[in-house]
């Protein structure tokens, strides 16, 4: 049985540049065979860094290809359903960026090809494999705060000034950071806590000349808690990256995950402290014994592994193990986006 897999990457801006081709291209059981872009100057870095890759300027020179397999698209968000499509009705397997769609009838419909198909279909939620993310999801699991009564998450940058030719700024449909960042944000709390009850959602345009949203402010909430995240383009001192409460005490951290900046300094997963976070940017908990003694330690961050994510859609692929990052998923997390902006137009509380 073949072992290595054929890859197109159809789109080579940062998503194809930074998240998808350094693993596609170093990891054993892929071959990056082609990738798709008309920008000169995304051309002369393709060529640079992946001299065994043929760069052409459409999609159809992949999706048409009898000898590639997987394709990846890394576009901007409102192509990626009609890429999706049709390279699934080629019969090719398919890793989407996310966000998944713009909509959910669009994720329905290539759920339903890519089971007709008999096709892996799967979007790139790799904030799944943060440091950060692991680190929690174990705390919550050993319930070492106890009961949760508030989750707090933020996507904090300072980006005053706009980005000329900047997609994900102008007037298009999905643009913005709602899709773009609260999409992880959704996409974690649904896989610790599930769906929630209710949702209410505040979007904004806060920058001079921006034409897609820039700010944002959702909050889940579920039974006993809720779950609150924050986005936004002005915030020159950042606020926590995650934050939990809890009937036992708190966990506060600061600082992103660093494989993203690892990627774009040229790391790759061999690379010497690849995925490990300075120990100034471990979290602090804070746990409260019976007797009402407050105890402060600093959690050790666990190693982020993105890696993972494309190691496990190969043994999907290969069918050696179930998919982890399943289109269901990715279509829910549309579906709360979704209902985040019906929230914020209406100006009110969206029960599911």
């Amino acid at each position: 049985m073949k072992t290595q897999i054929s890859t197109g990457i159809i789109g080579f801006g940062a998503a194809g540049q930074v998240f998808h081709a350094p693993f596609i291209h170093y990891l054993a059981g892929f071959s990056l065979d082609k990738i798709s872009t008309t920008n000169a100057q995304f051309i002369s870095l393709a060529k640079n860094k992946y001299p065994l890759a043929t760069i052409v300027a459409n999609s159809e020179s992949i999706i048409e290809d009898a000898s590639i397999d997987l394709v990846i698209i890394a576009t901007p968000n409102v192509f990626h359903y009609p890429l999706a499509k049709n390279a699934l009705l080629a019969g090719k397997h398919v890793i989407v960026e996310k966000p998944f769609t713009v909509s959910t009838e669009e994720a329905d419909d290539l759920i339903r090809i890519s089971k007709e198909k008999g096709l892996i279909l799967s979007v790139n939620h790799n904030r799944r494999w943060t440091g950060d993310f692991i680190s929690v999801s174990k705390l919550l699991k050993e319930q070492t705060l106890g009961d949760i009564s508030e989750f707090i998450s933020h996507y904090d940058r300072f980006r005053p000034g706009l980005r000329p030719g900047a997609w994900r700024e102008a007037d298009y449909k999905a643009s913005g950071i709602f899709y773009d960042l609260c999409a992880h944000q959704i996409d974690q709390s649904l896989m610790l806590f599930g769906m929630p009850q209710s949702l209410n959602a505040f979007l904004d345009k806060q920058r001079p000349g921006v034409n897609a949203v820039d700010y944002f402010l959702l909050r889940l909430q579920y039974a006993h808690f809720s779950v609150c995240f924050h986005g936004g383009m002005l915030n020159k001192i950042p606020g926590p990256t995650i934050a939990i409460h809890g009937t036992k005490g708190s966990f506060v951290k600061f600082g992103m995950d660093v494989q993203e900046q690892q990627l774009k300094d040229g790391l790759l997963p061999n690379s010497e402290g690849w995925g490990v976070d300075p120990e100034d940017a471990w979290g602090t908990l804070c746990v409260e014994n019976e007797a009402g003694t407050s105890h402060y330690s600093r959690v050790h961050t666990a190693n982020g592994c993105f890696e993972d994510y494309f190691m496990n859609v190969h043994a999907a692929i290969m069918g050696e193990t179930p998919l982890i990052v399943r289109p269901e998923e990715a279509r829910d997390v549309i579906k709360i986006i979704e209902l985040g902006i019906k929230s914020a137009q209406e100006e009110r509380t969206i029960y599911l």
